[in-house]
């Protein structure tokens, strides 16, 4: 009966400690790669981060929460597009990202990263999280799952990138706490 009392705490120990280690660290040189996109074309994050920030969303392309996330993320690239540089990192070749991107309506390049090797190298465990890469490739700030709290986090930290207010993004119905894939 302890044995089955202790597990609970155990548990939540496990899931804070993976947590915590969720994202590259903030104030590293983020992971650097050169890949293609889901447009055809080549992305160094050494050239598209060397004038403005960078944010990349981790999403697995077959993740159970997509139907619930990519609407969130869609809505906050919407609201900057053209002003920050928004990407997918997707675990998926060009042909797979195309069906994710038909199905969820999902209207921001991809990086085809289906060997998941940009995924491991930012340390991303669980699908829906993103990363600010700053100027000259810093990892600004890590946005861990799709809960209402990192979502408005992500919106004020795009807004700031852009030099704008933060935009009135639709997040009411986003779920609370953290929430991954």
């Amino acid at each position: 009966m302890r044995y089955f009392c202790a597990l609970p705490v155990v548990i939540c120990l496990a899931i804070s400690v993976c947590l915590a280690e969720i994202g590259p660290k903030a104030g590293t040189k983020a992971p650097s790669f050169t890949v293609t996109g889901s447009d055809g074309k080549t992305y160094a994050l050494d050239q598209i981060s060397a004038s403005q920030p960078v944010f990349l969303y981790f999403v697995k392309y077959n993740c159970g929460s997509n139907p619930i996330a990519v609407k969130y993320f869609n809505r906050l690239y919407k609201a900057y597009k053209g002003k920050v540089q928004f990407l997918a990192v997707c675990d998926a070749d060009a042909k797979t990202y195309q069906k994710f991107a038909a199905e969820y309506a999902a209207r921001f390049a991809g990086l085809l990263d289906p060997d998941e090797k940009i995924i491991h190298a930012y340390n991303i465990p669980a699908s829906q999280c993103a990363v600010r890469v700053d100027k000259g490739g810093i990892v600004g700030q890590v946005f861990k799952g799709f809960g209402k709290e990192s979502l408005t986090a992500l919106n004020q930290s795009m807004a700031q990138a852009a030099g704008i207010e933060p935009v009135a993004v639709d997040l009411a119905s986003a779920p609370s706490g953290m929430r991954f894939g």
